[in-house]
């Protein structure tokens, strides 16, 4: 009956249809009782229906449900705007928009870097990951699936290496890799575009389905530099990893750089579609009268849980849990590594991991089949994960914040037994 609906194109990991869930834990329409190690796609930090921000959207729906930002404002939309302001590593006097979805979010930014500029060349990563419109899937930096059949792609849209260490086309050491990533924007300067001509360059702290790439220490703060010297503007985005997903509220925040963009979405609206383009005030202003619009962007119940959400995390929870949940994976994923010989790499921080599965260790030879077979295998035992990655064979671990260690460990105790019964 499904695919006499649904498009072959819309791609799900698992069978099944989602009835129920509370905190971790998911119910289907087949009986099934799931860990979700995915939070909706990193959407839910706090896990499944919690109460506080089930509270806040029944509250605001009883006064208020929607309201176009171009008619009139509404309350919500500018208190969200001000935690938001008040949150992001970034001078005071940021500025806010919101819209519904990251791939839009990505869209307006990129529109503000252009009017800000004045120049018309961005530049995005191989591997990066920023939505499945038209521009954003130009600036995605993977050909197939997301590309395939858009052609023609958008304009002036650019890529250059990202410093992807474990599999360095070069064969290179961390810190030589990401020096050739560097030389690789000097490159791309000499031979595509000047600088002069950039607007801005879109990075991902933490590429997401890239395979949850962890950039090697200082390769960030040196593309700012190189962003601020040339008057190029450095956006963010921070879709995935930010609103504590890797440690601290925003990932860009241990790079010790300020972002003149950030993008936030996923989490945002604690569940509600909600995403938001946020600026230095003299950027974000480039755009003229009547220029952003949405005709839901910031609903007034998505704002209503974005801002309890931010209430919480700030209250406490952020960086303590994700810093839990690291400790915990990663004291896991040691001992998989030292006993199951096709685990290659495994990264990530605070609740955003990666386990890169191979067929050879010394010759990294990607497996997506065996990434395939790993999600299949925990599925049966109870645990929900997703695969990813440039090559398909890394499968991406993106718990709750609020998991317990009971649940935690129950969870990976599970994927332990799934990594023994394969390949």
């Amino acid at each position: 009956m499904i695919s006499n609906l649904i498009p072959k194109g819309l791609y799900t990991f698992h069978r099944g249809i989602a009835v129920e869930a509370r905190g971790p834990f998911l119910k289907t329409q087949e009986g099934e009782t799931l860990l979700d190690l995915t939070s909706g796609l990193g959407v839910l930090p706090l896990g499944h229906g919690d109460p506080r921000i089930w509270e806040a959207i029944s509250h605001q729906a009883q006064r208020l449900v929607h309201q176009c930002s171009h008619v009139i404002l509404h309350r919500p939309y500018l208190e969200l705007c001000g935690r938001i302001s008040r949150a992001v590593p970034m001078e005071k006097g940021a500025k806010v928009f919101l819209c519904n979805s990251g791939a839009e979010a990505v869209e307006w930014a990129i529109r503000v870097a252009r009017a800000a500029t004045g120049r018309p060349a961005v530049v995005g990563f191989h591997g990066g990951y920023h939505g499945r419109t038209h521009l954003t899937s130009t600036l995605t930096g993977r050909a197939k699936p997301y590309r395939k059949g858009g052609q023609p792609l958008a304009q002036d849209v650019h890529h250059i290496p990202f410093p992807y260490c474990y599999r360095c086309p070069w064969g290179r050491s961390p810190e030589g890799c990401a020096q050739i990533c560097r030389e690789g924007l000097e490159r791309f300067f000499l031979v595509e575009r000047p600088p002069e001509e950039v607007a801005a360059v879109v990075v991902e702290p933490i590429q997401g389905e890239g395979g949850v790439v962890v950039p090697p220490s200082g390769f960030i703060p040196w593309l700012g530099q190189v962003c601020r010297e040339n008057g190029i503007l450095l956006i963010v985005d921070e879709v995935q990893t930010g609103l504590g997903r890797t440690g601290p509220l925003f990932a860009i925040e241990g790079e010790g750089v300020e972002p003149d963009i950030m993008i936030l979405g996923k989490a945002l609206g604690g569940g509600i579609p909600l995403a938001a383009v946020v600026g230095r005030g003299e950027v974000m202003d480039s755009v003229p009268p009547s220029g952003f619009g949405s005709t839901f962007g910031g609903n007034p119940l998505g704002c209503a849980a974005g801002c309890r959400l931010l209430e919480i995390l700030e209250g406490g929870m952020v960086p303590d849990a994700p810093k839990r949940i690291e400790g915990l994976i990663s004291k896991r994923t040691e001992i998989w590594r030292a006993k199951v010989e096709w685990l290659g790499d495994v990264r990530g921080r605070g609740a955003m991991w990666g386990l890169e599965l191979v067929e050879d260790r010394e010759k990294k030879t990607a497996s997506p089949s065996l990434a395939r077979r790993l999600v299949q295998k925990c599925r049966e035992k109870g645990v929900m994960v997703i695969s990813g990655g440039l090559y398909r064979n890394v499968v991406r671990l993106l718990p709750p914040l609020s998991m317990s260690q009971e649940e935690m460990g129950l969870a990976l105790d599970k994927i332990e037994e799934a990594l023994g019964e394969i390949p």
